[in-house]
């Protein structure tokens, strides 16, 4: 399984597997059949309904069968890089840069399926094994790559398991002496919590973070809370 490594402005370094070949077929499979049940439950519905004239059928038919064209799309804007396929396979969109995929490059790969997509297979499958992150055409121009979900080796995710002392560390969030020692030892040890319910806990616990900081940031919950826990330990332990 090949692995894709890039390193955030925040020297927070992220070493990710990427989603295999068979794992994106198979979970573009799952979203086909999830198309085609929509398709032919929006097709009984219609052909139950009786229409003043073809014109008003087709416009009909073209509207209902617009979800249907923009499922990736869709999916992956409000489930945060996932379709329903890429859930049961636990693959997700991700930017290059290890931050969640804006809405601009989940267009630009959604738009590139018409190259490299179902259709033209060939050419994305042949992208996918060939480029060093396993990105089809679409991820290339947009930036982005399908990874693993639960992919992520916490402990390899900092340069250094020191990287706060180093002379050149740049701090992002200086607010963080905000914070108590006690509240950073609870961001720590949800970090590297075992817990089950781990996902869920850093999404909230970023969230109150960010809100008693207030500051905005374009990180995922888990980098985030990663980068405030270093930025705490630079400024208290050059306070000593």
């Amino acid at each position: 399984m090949s692995e894709t490594r890039f390193t955030t402005s925040q020297y927070v370094c992220i070493r990710q597997q990427s989603a295999t070949l068979l794992s994106r077929i198979t979970a573009w499979i799952i979203d086909m059949v999830v198309i085609m049940v929509y398709t032919f439950f929006m097709y009984t519905i219609t052909s139950l309904m009786q229409f003043s004239s073809p014109v008003t059928a087709v416009i009909l038919g073209t509207l209902l069968m617009l979800p249907a064209m923009a499922y990736p799309l869709l999916c992956e804007h409000f489930l945060h890089g996932q379709s329903l396929g890429k859930m049961v396979m636990s693959i997700r969109v991700m930017s290059i840069d290890g931050t969640p995929p804006s809405g601009a490059q989940l267009l630009l790969r959604w738009l590139l399926l018409i190259i490299d997509g179902p259709v033209m297979g060939c050419i994305g499958i042949l992208s996918i094994i060939f480029t060093k992150n396993s990105q089809r055409l679409g991820d290339l121009a947009a930036g982005t790559t399908v990874v693993c979900k639960h992919g992520f080796n916490s402990l390899h995710r900092l340069l250094n398991e020191y990287d706060y002392l180093r002379p050149d560390y740049r701090l992002t969030f200086p607010q963080v002496t905000m914070l108590s020692w006690r509240q950073v030892e609870v961001i720590h040890r949800t970090l590297y919590s075992t817990d089950t319910r781990r996902n869920s806990q850093l999404t909230l616990l970023s969230q109150k973070v960010q809100h008693l900081l207030g500051c905005q940031h374009g990180m995922t919950p888990e980098m985030f809370l990663f980068v405030v826990v270093n930025d705490y330990r630079h400024l208290t332990a050059s306070s000593r």
